[in-house]
């Protein structure tokens, strides 16, 4: 059981009716929520007045183990509404308005759907006259998840829904209105046909009953339900009338725009008697989704009432060592409770295997010191470096877990250089436990081998049918002489980019060399013309040469295909008794976790670095889930972040057996 501090102790004494925590990482934010709950229970308050609002279903969890760890009982904690802004919504519009199918994750529905939008989308600008606005040239398939990170930004800030149902997308007042032409025009059609409007909407947001939401979906359509202009229901019927008379925030940072039109809402209908919002500023890194830490202070005085502010500065999680170099970063006092000790590791590792011989040294150490593997993390700010990584730590004999982010061999610039490869090497046999529909769509975007009349909406699951019916043959290929297979209306730019490659290998390339080679292959236009976004093809190219460095060291491609088949193979295995499991985050994905250790590769200075601050906070959460011990990599020059840690010159070097040497 915690003993109160003197902060914890002022929070908890609060009468005001809105409180705000500006709490640092590690200070028990959640906990002091936890003993706001209590109090107000022990004062009787009954569990079904109290409504506690989160983020994720992890910290839905996180906050429900918290509360029995302080003594609350089982029984009590099961009556507690305790829920995410994701759940309370869709299960309260399910009440309102009927079934609506709640999808954890996009499914071949979610990419129809968008695929139809932007065929949609495109005949509409076209027939409008601003085709060349428009500026995705091929089906888009390949752009599905950037269009949904974008909808969900656009939705969670609620833009376009604020301008209202007079407003007229032309490129003109995209750009008054500070929106992306193209990305408006496939959220309107999207959102229509999610909506069951068909092709030709009246207005942005004619229904509030969608056929489907993903996560994020429910509490904007919540706020389109709230402030429609007319409403569905009346006093009596509000959806948000809970009977609340406590609602507790948790990570309040991350709340946008759609979730605090929720919030002003469960205020104005509850007999609410308190209301208290935790978070901290720093550890805004969902910005593109809308969160903005404003919410927690101007915009909640602006749109709710006047805050009493708090702050908790005591951390919990980890030490001095840690606490001064983050307060420092961060520009803000930061207490250590008594008897937290983290040790701080910083070194050169200039290789991808020294990297790799760190963290299997790291995790030897845990298991000689019976500490279990599972507190071991590896936190990375761009997924895009973990190819070569995912692949050394493979060869060393771990079972590796993505979180945040899909493995690489799941890449669609990787599948198409992995099938080229086994095509020109005659070794399409090594695909055969791959999503060969996954490689086909990869293949359609970056060829255009699919606007053929003759090709449209071919897909081959069978391997041998694949093989000759979609790839061919590479000598026929270069006499053109092959008519049916479907990569053989690829159009001119993707035939020619694929008559290098073939050429390339004819002359005998070595794997050693592949990954020097890419860049003269011309695939940044066939990358163009599947991304579009200039930083994602940027980031596939990066990939996919990250992946062609993983086969130096092979003696020919057939034996690097063969390894990569077999690590596809053990993939699909249980990890169940697997003894030797490493877990990669990407660093948002690890929000609100915490572990005894923690790696940070690549720490390098104009790599992840700068005075933006939304970079300064992925270094802050990054390194604030430590709680033992924090080992921070850099290969040439170190991130300017490092600096309060220490000097360079004190920093050892990592060489690629695992030991350390000065």
């Amino acid at each position: 059981m915690i003993e109160p501090d003197e902060e914890q102790l002022a929070i908890l004494a609060s009468t005001a009716r809105f409180n705000a925590i500006d709490g640092n990482a590690g200070a028990a934010k959640t906990t002091t929520l936890a003993l706001k709950v209590l109090d107000a229970l022990r004062h009787g308050m009954a569990p079904e007045d109290i409504l506690v609002l989160t983020y994720s279903p992890a910290a839905v969890l996180a906050f429900q183990q918290r509360l029995r760890w302080i003594g609350v009982e089982r029984e009590t904690v099961l009556r507690l509404n305790i829920s995410t802004f994701d759940v309370l919504c869709h299960e309260r519009l399910q009440a309102l308005l009927g079934d609506c199918e709640y999808l954890k994750y996009p499914n071949r529905q979610v990419y129809e759907t968008v695929l139809r939008a932007i065929r949609q989308a495109r005949i509409r600008a076209e027939r409008h006259n601003l085709g060349s606005a428009f500026i995705i040239p091929g089906e888009g398939m390949l752009l599905i998840p950037v269009l949904l990170h974008a909808f969900k930004r656009l939705k969670g800030t609620m833009t376009v829904k604020a301008l209202g149902n007079e407003f007229v997308l032309t490129e003109a007042s995209a750009i008054e209105a500070g929106l992306d032409f193209t990305e408006t025009a496939v959220l309107q059609a999207y959102e229509a046909l999610r909506c069951g409007l068909g092709e030709e909407p009246r207005s942005f947001r004619d229904s509030l009953a969608p056929l489907f939401r993903l996560p994020d979906d429910p509490f904007y359509d919540m706020a389109c339900v709230l402030t429609a202009d007319d409403p569905v229901f009346d006093h009596g019927s509000h959806p948000l009338r809970l009977g609340a008379r406590l609602i507790v925030v948790d990570e309040g940072h991350d709340l946008n725009r759609a979730m605090f039109t929720v919030l002003q809402h469960l205020v104005d209908v509850n007999p609410v008697e308190q209301v208290f919002v935790v978070g901290d500023r720093d550890q805004v890194v969902h910005s593109d989704g809308g969160a903005d830490a404003g919410f927690m202070n101007s915009h909640f005085e602006a749109g709710i009432g006047k805050l009493r502010r708090m702050p908790l500065t005591t951390c919990r999680r980890f030490g001095e060592r840690l606490a001064g170099p983050l307060g420092a970063h961060a520009s803000k006092e930061y207490a250590v409770a008594a008897g937290r000790h983290t040790e701080i590791v910083i070194a050169r590792a200039r290789t991808t295997s020294a990297v790799a011989a760190l963290i299997e040294g790291e995790f030897n150490q845990r298991h000689l010191e019976n500490e279990g593997p599972a507190g071991l993390a590896v936190l990375l700010r761009h997924p895009g470096a973990s190819v070569e990584l995912e692949s050394a730590l493979d060869k060393r004999g771990f079972h590796v877990e993505t979180h945040g982010f899909e493995p690489f061999l799941k890449r669609p610039e990787v599948q198409f250089l992995r099938t080229l490869v086994a095509w020109v090497t005659q070794s399409v046999d090594t695909l055969a436990q791959s999503d060969l529909l996954a490689i086909q769509d990869a293949f359609a975007e970056f060829t255009g081998c699919r606007a053929h009349e003759k090709t449209k909406d071919v897909r081959h699951k069978n391997l041998a049918v694949f093989k000759d019916y979609f790839l061919g043959d590479p000598g026929e290929f270069m006499r053109g002489t092959q008519d049916g297979p479907v990569l053989s209306h690829v159009d001119d730019q993707a035939r020619a980019a694929l008559h290098r490659f073939i050429v390339m290998f004819a002359a005998g390339i070595e794997p050693n060399d592949l990954h020097l080679r890419l860049q003269d292959m011309g695939f940044a236009r066939l990358f163009k013309h599947a991304f579009v976004y200039d930083e994602q093809v940027e980031e596939a190219m990066a990939a996919m040469t990250s992946f062609a460095r993983t086969a130096v060291g092979f003696e020919t491609f057939a034996g690097w295909l063969k390894g990569l088949a077999q690590r596809e193979w053990a993939a699909k295995g249980e990890r169940r008794g697997h003894q030797r499991v490493i877990r990669l985050f990407a660093i948002p994905a690890a929000k609100g976790l915490e572990f005894d250790h923690v790696v940070m590769p690549d720490v390098d200075a104009g790599q992840f670095d700068g005075s933006a601050q939304e970079e300064r906070n992925l270094f802050y959460v990054g390194a604030s889930r430590a709680r033992l011990r924090l080992t921070m990599t850099f290969r040439d020059r170190p991130s300017s972040f490092l600096h309060a840690f220490g000097r360079e010159s004190d920093w050892d070097e990592v060489v690629g057996s695992g030991d350390i040497s000065a």
